[in-house]
Formats: C-alpha cells, sequence, structure tokens
C-alpha cells in the first residue's frame, strides 16, 4: 500500500470485452460490440478479506479473499500471493450472473445469490433440479457447499438473487422476488431471513408490484431496504424499514 506496486494479479476467464452495446441491433458485430466481446463474466462485487483463516492444506493460518463471479464460481485465494486455494461452480455463468452485486461471510461461511440470469437448469446438492435462482452457504476453508436455498417466490415471471447478503445474528438477509430491471407483470420483491444453519426461510416480507432494490442494513431490530428500480417503477419508491421478529 505504501507503493502501490502490483503484488500479485491472476487471470479468471477468456478475454472479456463485453459491453452493453452487444445487446442491441445493428450490424454483426453492433458498432459498440467488439468483434470477440467474450462472455461478460467479469466480477461485480468485491472480494472478503479474512484473517488468520485455517489454510485448507494445512500448515500455519492465512489471510484469505473470498469472491463470487458472474461465471457462477465461488473463489478463495490467498490474499498474500494470489493463490487460489479453491474454486466451486455453485451456478449456471450468465452475463446477469451467477454472482452480482455482493457477498458476505461470517468466520465459517461464505454466502452468496445464485442469479441464474439466463434461467438454466442446475442441479442443488440434494440431488434436485431448478431454474430459479438461489442462495448458497460455502466453507470458507475447502469451498465445500453446505446448503442452497431456492428462491420461494412462485408467482413471477423469473426470480433473482441480484442484490448484496447481509449477515445479522443467526440470519442470512438476501432479496429475491421479480429481477429488478424487468417490467413483465406480476411483479413482486422480497426479502427473506435464512437460517445459518441450514437455508431454511425463517423470515419473508414480500411486497406487489415492485421488485427490491439493494442489499439490506440493519440496526438494533430494524431492517432497512432500498424498494424499486428504474426500469420498473410500478410502485413507491424509497426506502423500506421493517421491525425484525
Amino acid at each position: 500500500m505504501s507503493t502501490g506496486i502490483v503484488r500479485w494479479s491472476v487471470i479468471l476467464g477468456p478475454i472479456d470485452a463485453w459491453t452493453a452495446a452487444c445487446l442491441f441491433p445493428g450490424p454483426v458485430p453492433n458498432p459498440n460490440c467488439p468483434s470477440k466481446p467474450g462472455p461478460d463474466t467479469d466480477f461485480a462485487q468485491a472480494p472478503i478479506l479474512k484473517l488468520n483463516l485455517k489454510y485448507k492444506f494445512g500448515g500455519k493460518n492465512r489471510d484469505q479473499l473470498f469472491v463470487g463471479q458472474k461465471s457462477g464460481i465461488a473463489y478463495g485465494f490467498d490474499a498474500e500471493t494470489g493463490t487460489i486455494i479453491w474454486s466451486t461452480q455453485v451456478s449456471p455463468s450468465a452475463p446477469a450472473g451467477g454472482m452480482e452485486f455482493g457477498s458476505a461471510a461470517d468466520d465459517k461461511y461464505l454466502y452468496i445469490g445464485n442469479n441464474n440470469g439466463d434461467s438454466l437448469s442446475y442441479t442443488l446438492p440434494d440431488g434436485t433440479t431448478t431454474t430459479k435462482a438461489s442462495w448458497s452457504a460455502l466453507d470458507l476453508v475447502t469451498g465445500d457447499i453446505k446448503w442452497t436455498t431456492v428462491d420461494p417466490t412462485t408467482d413471477v415471471n423469473q426470480t433473482s438473487a441480484y442484490f448484496a447478503l447481509t449477515v445479522w445474528d443467526q440470519l442470512v438477509l438476501v432479496q429475491g422476488g421479480s429481477r429488478p430491471f424487468r417490467t413483465n407483470k406480476p411483479t413482486k420483491g422480497c426479502l427473506y431471513g435464512l437460517n445459518k444453519k441450514n437455508g431454511q426461510v425463517l423470515y419473508e416480507k414480500c411486497i406487489k408490484n415492485t421488485p427490491l432494490g439493494s442489499g439490506a442494513s440493519v440496526a438494533k431490530d430494524t431492517i432497512y431496504v432500498g424498494v424499486g428500480y428504474n426500469t420498473s417503477r410500478v410502485a413507491t419508491d424509497g426506502i423500506l424499514a421493517l421491525k425484525l421478529p
């Protein structure tokens, strides 16, 4: 930090020059879309640093970094060297994720959202399959999946796991329901409180006709979450305050 010299760098995928222009009609390729855009599987979230954590391969404890990619892969790195300690394919890859705008962690597990932006079928740890969004807990040391919970919302076109997760006490707070940029009705935004131990849904609050638009913050016994999104503003925008049960 004192010099700004790059200590390490890790490449985690092919050349990726994709831009939003690649979504729009035009010549092939679109003038503003690179001829070889790549899969759009960049990182949409900051890594999480854990200090003095048990090392998977034995020896002394190490500082480690954890992050989820839009490719649907979660990673654990040695913070000092950049060495990949583990990588786990948790959900399908997609330009809209995969893993999007923020994971969370406690002292044992990394909690991630599986947005599944292309609604592809994938297999859950129990052997069943789904095309919906979900959330997972991964062991920080090994990268093994402890549990995966599928968004229980049933009356929307596509579910989502876009926004940052929040660990509070024994809950993992996650945002589901409708995808925030979709205008297809019906729409519904949901906040869930998942049991950290097994992913069971212990708390649920859904709002009809609008998606949620942010991760959650907690102060004392109140949850604060943003409501509404620019392309789906069909209900009141603002900040919602919810009392914890």
